[in-house]
């Protein structure tokens, strides 16, 4: 009788870790949700960052997760929802650049000017050429300077001088002369 039970227990045993095996652990997904991320597959990664956000017990990885929900969010236009996983991992890493990086397209998006100013302020000590490798486009540096230069021109911010000077695209450049002459 007694073997008969502990065949049962072994074989549930082996049951168990076969089915866990199968399972991608938490920073498979992670690291599978930004792949799927950078492919432009951007449920199968938002599958992955949920999967994440809900079972791990991490604060590190759910605001990793955290991160690249905010990323999905952002790339399906839902500026509110990718605003809030933006914050929720600036929680964790308020230094990340990539976060840093979301946060200020979102609050642009969202008409915060000042808000996404702010959160561009590291682009004026980084010397990274790329903030955000893992999108369907990565984002570089150059891009986002823009994008804070034209807001803060258009908000009267203080920055705007700071941003235009690290911008080399000189195109770009005149038309933004071209508009601050015609304020």
């Amino acid at each position: 009788m007694k073997k008969k039970y502990f065949g049962r227990i072994i074989l549930l045993f082996f049951i168990g870790f076969f089915l866990q095996s199968c399972v991608p652990s938490i920073p498979d997904r992670i690291q599978t949700g930004f792949e799927h991320l950078r492919s432009g597959e951007v449920s199968l990664a938002k599958e992955d960052f949920s999967h994440v956000a809900d079972f791990s017990y991490n604060p590190m990885k759910k605001a990793l997760a955290s991160e690249g929900l905010g990323w999905c969010y952002y790339l399906e236009h839902n500026f509110t929802l990718a605003d809030f996983c933006f914050l929720q991992a600036r929680e964790s890493y308020p230094a990340k650049k990539e976060i840093l990086s979301g946060l200020a397209l979102t609050k642009t998006q969202l008409g915060e000017f000042n808000s996404a100013i702010d959160s561009g302020l590291f682009l004026l000590s980084t010397s990274d050429d790329t903030l955000v490798n893992y999108l369907p486009n990565a984002l570089s540096k150059e891009e986002l300077l823009k994008v804070l230069a034209l807001v803060s021109l258009i908000s009267n911010n203080p920055h705007f001088e700071d941003f235009k000077s690290f911008i080399s695209d000189t195109d770009f450049l005149d038309k933004l002369a071209i508009l601050k002459g015609g304020e």
